[in-house]
């Protein structure tokens, strides 16, 4: 089948302009952030289950799709209810891997903490740990959590910070709270690298293109930083 030609510049169906969208993090070409995508390399699988809300209100302010792009060792799933999902049931029955679920609670393993870094390397202990992300809005993330029963059943982490979050584009629940990608770079710098990989040096700057997971949260955090730039250049009705 011949490849359809893209326009560069779509119209609706009542012959108005329309955004035209960068195919690959889906947002608005003009505002395309794909130019500090760069890859990460993690031992950890990190797997994103987006709320379908996530897409459709805030497609220009998400960040598990951009997070998702960085992490070659990542999946990405859009729904609401994945009790007959194939792929992850898959990683939920397999035996070589380690599955957590990503989400504060009273039980949940504090990565910032020896204790709940000892119990996370324990039970992943020759398994591929796989780390699940609820993406949606906190009401939203509750929900996927109700509809999915395996999920909630699963051993949580979470980690302790002092950081306040940068993206101002949704009011937190709490002070600790923070977006996708801010929790996965702090996932990254917890868990996934070696002794001394954190530690910046003068060659540190190009392991941006040769994908240490020791510039993970580097990467991550720049993304986000650019994001809050471009989109507080609009005003709030016009955000893209």
């Amino acid at each position: 089948m011949a490849a359809k030609h893209i326009p560069a510049h779509c119209t609706n169906a009542n012959g108005l302009n329309q955004r035209v969208l960068c195919f690959r993090c889906l947002r608005a070409q003009k505002v395309c952030l794909c130019h500090l995508v760069h890859p990460i390399e993690t031992h950890t699988h990190f797997v994103f289950l987006v709320h379908p809300k996530e897409l459709r209100d805030r497609s220009g302010t998400a960040t598990a799709r951009l997070t998702h792009l960085c992490l070659g060792n990542s999946s990405l799933f859009v729904g609401t209810e994945f009790g007959d999902h194939t792929n992850i049931q898959s990683m939920l029955g397999d035996p070589q891997l380690a599955c957590w679920l990503l989400f504060p609670g009273a039980t949940a393993a504090d990565l910032a903490t020896i204790q709940g870094k000892q119990e996370f390397d324990d039970q992943s202990k020759d398994k591929t740990p796989v780390v699940f992300v609820l993406d949606g809005s906190w009401p939203c993330a509750r929900k996927l959590l109700r509809l999915n029963p395996q999920l909630a059943d699963l051993p949580h982490v979470s980690f302790s910070s002092a950081k306040v979050s940068q993206y101002r584009f949704r009011r937190q629940p709490h002070k600790h709270c923070v977006s996708t990608i801010e929790a996965v770079a702090e996932v990254i710098a917890l868990v996934d690298q070696r002794p001394n990989e954190g530690v910046e040096t003068p060659e540190s700057g190009d392991d941006l293109n040769r994908g240490h997971s020791s510039q993970g949260p580097r990467i991550l955090r720049s993304l986000l930083e650019e994001l809050t730039r471009v989109q507080e250049q609009y005003p709030k009705r016009e955000r893209i």
